[in-house]
């Protein structure tokens, strides 16, 4: 039996332990666990799923359905696009490659092609385009060449660091993508590019989106970029490189990633710029503190619904945290199954004249299935048969298919055509519709009578259509109020002339009611 004392210094023992532990700050970021090739795969597939439920598409269907293939050409899909292509978890890549191909066609018959000013866009979607099987170097019909455009030659449209250092270092990860040879003629060299990233580096080890402020970003973007060269015999450069490592290393927190400010993406960044390195994330010392890897970090912003957020705190997943968690594991995935980095295509034979394209009757099917009335809705559908027929290499089985395709995907473009004169017209002349008067009228009914000439799919692809008819409704309104008030105006003036008129007749008969006649008068 305990004395009473024993009793009371265990008391104070379990007090104080239970003190400790309140006192003791929590931790926000996940223990550290040692990830295998199915947990990594899991986490893919569950961001991927998180995408879908996103754009509304149901979990069993492929992630380029029409709803996801729609937006190609946009940051916002083209990056999952390409984790996709890498993981080819996809039997579907042709749609997205298809749609993204008649995006950079349509896009270039405008003057500022796919951007005025940023070059990126054409690394972007030349990265997507190899990465589903594509060539970036023929496009369309006309054989665009989007690395020529976008690299090497980008300064006959505008200097490629106008938009800072990312203009140059995805233009070198483009060029090395698939080691394309700059031309004898060429604005500008691969070397050049490379010597002028190196002159931006700063005496920490850091690289700057702008200023000198250091960026763990672009800092592990640069270094991914220059991961071809960290086994040159250039000096100069693989300083560069072991100075950027070395300072990535050295701003690691004991979660094994960086400052939350940074977000979740600098560590995927830093995932991807190691694996390019050939640099082990989970396991070289450099990148553990704590016992925490970059992995272990990056995990921490993984939320229950099976995206990624930007920060700690954020109660939402974000589509750009997901898509760059997604690249950074897959990066992983492939670094562990002893594949090419990322961005490496080199060793890739993917590409549509490997992959045999046949029209097959479930195509044929889906082609009987389009509705007889298009609207914009059926382009995505309409596109992909059409790109797919044009490119088999049964395209003569199906003659009358081909022409009725084209036919339809003519008919679909003069509608969107159509849809972006209007929402031009709006925005140059209605917008904002707060504004709108009676002086507005006739553009606003000319707009109108367009609009109406559309499928009603279609009319909601107009901008503020909605604020368009309360701006008509609002000008008929006003118009039968000006109406009313001066046909009460002018029935008011004429009660007012017709009271006149009475009174003047009044006064004339009472004058001359007084007024005497002449054969009556009393001499």
């Amino acid at each position: 039996m305990l004395n009473k004392s024993s009793k009371l210094n265990k008391l104070i023992l379990l007090f104080a332990t239970v003190t400790a532990l309140l006192l003791s700050p929590i931790n926000a970021f996940a223990e550290h666990k040692d990830y295998s090739n199915a947990d990594i795969e899991k986490t893919m597939q569950g961001i991927i799923d998180w995408k879908k439920n996103d754009l509304d598409i149901d979990k069993s269907d492929d992630i380029f359905s029409a709803d996801f293939t729609v937006t190609a050409g946009s940051p916002s899909t083209d990056w999952y696009a390409l984790a996709v292509g890498r993981l080819d978890s996809s039997d579907n890549n042709y749609a997205y490659l298809s749609m993204l191909e008649n995006y950079v066609v349509e896009k270039y018959k405008t003057a500022t092609m796919l951007d005025d000013t940023k070059a990126t866009e054409w690394h972007r979607i030349s990265l997507v385009m190899l990465s589903l099987g594509g060539d970036p170097t023929q496009v369309g019909d006309d054989k665009i060449n989007l690395i020529s455009d976008g690299t090497y030659n980008r300064e006959l449209f505008s200097p490629l660091d106008s938009q800072g250092i990312n203009g140059l270092v995805w233009a070198l990860i483009t060029l090395n993508s698939m080691d394309y040879k700059t031309p004898d003629n060429a604005c500008t060299t691969k070397d050049e590019i490379v010597d002028s990233i190196l002159s931006k580096q700063n005496r920490d080890g850091s690289f700057s989106l702008i200023d000198n402020t250091p960026d763990i970003d672009i800092t592990a973007m640069t270094l991914t970029a220059l991961s071809p060269y960290h086994k040159s015999d250039n000096m100069k450069t693989k300083a560069c490189i072991n100075r950027a490592v070395d300072y990535l290393s050295a701003h690691q927190n004991k979660s094994g990633g960086f400052a939350d400010e940074n977000g979740s993406e600098a560590i995927s960044q830093t995932i991807i710029a190691l694996c390019s390195l050939g640099i082990d994330p989970v396991n070289d010392t450099r990148f553990i503190k704590d016992n925490h890897d970059l992995l272990d970090a990056l995990m921490s912003y993984k939320t229950s619904d099976g995206g990624f957020k930007h920060q700690l705190d954020d109660s939402k997943s974000s589509s750009i945290s997901g898509e760059q968690a997604l690249l950074a594991l897959t990066s992983i995935n492939r670094f562990q199954n002893g594949m090419s980095s990322l961005y490496d295509f080199k060793t890739d034979t993917k590409t549509k004249a490997v992959n045999h394209i046949i029209f097959n009757e479930n195509d044929v099917k889906r082609y009987k299935a389009l509705h007889e009335k298009l609207t914009t809705k059926d382009y995505t559908e309409v596109m992909y048969l059409y790109n797919k027929l044009s490119d088999a290499e049964n395209k003569n089985d199906y003659p009358e298919i081909l022409k009725s395709l084209k036919d339809k995907k003519v008919e679909i473009e003069a509608v969107r055509k159509k849809i972006e004169s209007i929402n031009a017209k709006i925005l140059n002349n209605l917008y904002p519709f707060d504004d709108i008067t009676s002086d507005d009228a006739d553009m606003v009914e000319s707009i109108y009578k367009d609009v109406k000439t559309l499928d009603k799919y279609d009319q909601k692809q107009i901008l503020g259509y909605e604020d368009l008819l309360k701006a008509r409704t609002k000008i008929h309104t006003n118009q039968r109020s000006m109406i009313i008030e001066t046909i009460a105006v002018g029935v008011f003036a004429m009660l007012i002339v017709l009271i006149i008129i009475r009174l003047k007749k009044r006064r004339q008969a009472k004058k001359e009611n007084q007024m005497p006649a002449d054969d009556n008068i009393d001499w």
